[in-house]
């Protein structure tokens, strides 16, 4: 596998992580890919692939963009989704309370 697969390999790996929720592993294999695109640029240097490299860098920030838009919108989701559990706990608890009042009451 060359340099260049490697660093496309860890970016799908990369998406389809993010896709699937798990962040953990999602930066864990970016870590790895910031790592190979290193290693790919210092191979390229200044030599006649640079800018096939640059074209690459070009794509892998679009990609990397939309992943990150992808992340907010979860984010967001997880937020909403946290405030509503929230709310809904409040509700519950004020619920238990009242009946508890009440029928404390009605004794």
């Amino acid at each position: 596998m060359t340099t260049l697969d490697n660093i496309i390999d860890l970016t799908v790996r990369v998406e389809d992580c993010v896709d699937a929720g798990d962040w953990v592993e999602a930066a864990a294999l970016d870590v790895q890919r910031v790592e190979v695109i290193g290693q790919y640029l210092n191979e390229v240097g200044d030599g006649p692939g640079r800018a096939a490299a640059a074209q690459l860098l070009r794509e892998l920030l679009a990609r990397n963009e939309l992943a990150m838009r992808k992340v907010q919108v979860m984010r967001e989701l997880i937020v909403e989704k946290t405030t509503q559990l929230r709310a809904s706990e409040a509700a519950l608890k004020a619920y238990v309370s009242h009946s508890s009042a009440n029928q404390a009451g009605l004794g």
